[in-house]
C-alpha cells in the first residue's frame, strides 16, 4: 500500500492496471503545496516489491505537479534491508540497487523503523514521524514483565544497547571448525544470572520463519524459566506463529510495520 502525504495531510491518487499486467499511477488530487515547507511524503506499507514502480511514479508525478524538489520515503519495514551485503558480481545486492532506484527517482531521504543495519539515505532519527525503537522496547518491558532480556546472537546484542541496563544473556553459533557448519547454539552469561523461575524477553529485529528463536527457547527452557516471550520490530512470520508458541515462547510482540500484524505496536 503506497500513500502520499502533503503538509501532513494524505493526498489522493489512482492506479490503474492494464491488461498487460503493468500499472500506472496519476490522478493527483488538487493540493497547495509550500514549497518552502517540508517535502511530499510518500509512506509506504511493504506487501510486495511490485510497489517500487509505484512508489517511483508517484514520486516523479508529485515532483512534477507540485514542483517539489524531492519526495521524502517513509517505509516503516525497510524492503531489501537485510540484504546489505555483496555477494558476488561487482556489488550487485539488492539494498545497493533499491537505494540507486530511488536516488534516481531524486528520493533522497528514506525514513524506516528499526532498519537492519544502518547504511546512507536511510534515517531513523527523531525526525522520521516514526516512533523510537527504545520507546517500543520499553513498552513491551513492560507489558510483559520482563525481567531478564535475551539477545539470540551477538549482533542483536550490539544492536540493541540501549537495554543494557537490564540483566541480559546472548547467545552464540556453534560451528564444526573443519566444515564451517552451525551445529548448534550456546548461551553466554556474562552476569551469571539464574534463570529459573524468571521472565525471560528475546529481542531482536525480524523474525521470518523462526528457527533461530525456536532453538533458544527451547534451550531456555532446559533452566525452568517461568515464562518466554518474543519481540521483534517486524514479523514476516513465514512458517506461522504457532511454531514459535509450540516452542515454549509464550507471548510474539511485534508492530505493524508490516500490514500483516495490525495489532501490533503501532508506528505508523
Amino acid at each position: 500500500m503506497v500513500k502520499l502525504l502533503v503538509n501532513g495531510n494524505e493526498v489522493k491518487f489512482e492506479t490503474t492496471i492494464f491488461p498487460d499486467g503493468t500499472s500506472q499511477v496519476w490522478k493527483l488530487e488538487d493540493v497547495v503545496y509550500d514549497t518552502y515547507g517540508d517535502d511530499p511524503v510518500i509512506l509506504w506499507l511493504f506487501e510486495s516489491e511490485a510497489e517500487v514502480m509505484h512508489v517511483v511514479q508517484l514520486a516523479m508525478l508529485v515532483q512534477r505537479v507540485l514542483n517539489a524538489d524531492t519526495c521524502t520515503l517513509r517505509v516503516p519495514y525497510l524492503p531489501y534491508g537485510r540484504q546489505d551485503k555483496a555477494l558476488d558480481n561487482k556489488l550487485s545486492f539488492a539494498l545497493h540497487v533499491f537505494k540507486e532506484i530511488m536516488h534516481n527517482a531524486n528520493i533522497t531521504r528514506i525514513e524506516t523503523f528499526d532498519a537492519h543495519s544502518k547504511t546512507s539515505m536511510v534515517y531513523e532519527d527523531a525526525f522520521t514521524g516514526l516512533p523510537k525503537v527504545t520507546e517500543f522496547h520499553e513498552h513491551i518491558l513492560d507489558v510483559s514483565k520482563a525481567s531478564i532480556v535475551c539477545f539470540p546472537d551477538k549482533g542483536a546484542a550490539e544492536r540493541y544497547k540501549n537495554l543494557s541496563y537490564m540483566p541480559y544473556i546472548y547467545f552464540e553459533k556453534v560451528r564444526d571448525q573443519l566444515t564451517g557448519v552451525i551445529t548448534g547454539i550456546k548461551m553466554i552469561n556474562p552476569q551469571g544470572l539464574n534463570l529459573r523461575d524468571e521472565n525471560l524477553l528475546i529481542v531482536d529485529d525480524i523474525c521470518d520463519g523462526g528457527m533461530t528463536f525456536i532453538k533458544v527457547a527451547e534451550y531456555l527452557r532446559e533452566f525452568k524459566t517461568k515464562e518466554i516471550n518474543l519481540v521483534v520490530s517486524h514479523g514476516l512470520f513465514s512458517k506461522g506463529r504457532q511454531v514459535l508458541h509450540d516452542a515454549g515462547i509464550k507471548n510474539v510482540y511485534t508492530t505493524n510495520s508490516l500490514l500483516r500484524n495490525p495489532e501490533g505496536f503501532k508506528i505508523w
